[in-house]
């Protein structure tokens, strides 16, 4: 067995750069994600306050008891609610700790560091990339909800006008 760690292991620099790039990427992605939430929470706040005022400054006799719009509202509310949880309790970029590396890394051979740096990032990776999929799939959600409310204000504001 060969003790030169470079023959061992021959691609270690190239994944340990990668691995340690992939914490940028992660975070990014994790961002995007999370400014999607934030558009779609803008646009539906948007659309569901918008479309009442405007029909209330064309139309004196403003029906806001409707059931169409109590329906509206309702879907506002599941679009709110299933997006201040995606964006605050689904979870977060995982990332070493300082002090996991002060407290178990310190003491590594620089191939041993290496390795393991790349199998945290591995591990990290996988962990923040399961947060992201449940954040796209709470936006996907959103949408549809926000689709369905848009086709009852309007049907409201037809009846309406």
């Amino acid at each position: 067995m060969t003790s030169d760690p470079s023959e061992t292991y021959p691609g270690l620099e190239l994944a340990y750069d990668r691995a340690m790039a992939s914490y940028q990427d992660i975070a990014q992605r994790h961002d995007a994600a999370n400014h999607r939430i934030d558009g779609l929470l803008t646009l539906t706040s948007t659309v569901t306050l918008a479309a009442p005022l405007i029909v209330a400054a064309t139309d004196a006799d403003t029906d806001f008891r409707s059931p169409l719009l109590i329906v509206a509202a309702s879907l506002f509310v599941v679009v709110l609610v299933t997006g201040v949880v995606a964006r605050g309790f689904v979870g977060g970029v995982t990332l070493m700790a300082p002090t996991d590396l002060y407290r178990g890394w310190l003491d590594l051979s620089p191939t041993d560091f290496k390795l393991s740096g790349v199998y945290w990032a591995g591990q990290h990776f996988d962990e923040t990339a399961s947060v992201i999929w449940r954040k796209s799939w709470a936006a996907h959600i959103m949408t549809t909800v926000f689709v369905a409310e848009s086709l009852v204000l309007l049907a409201w504001v037809g009846i309406e006008l």
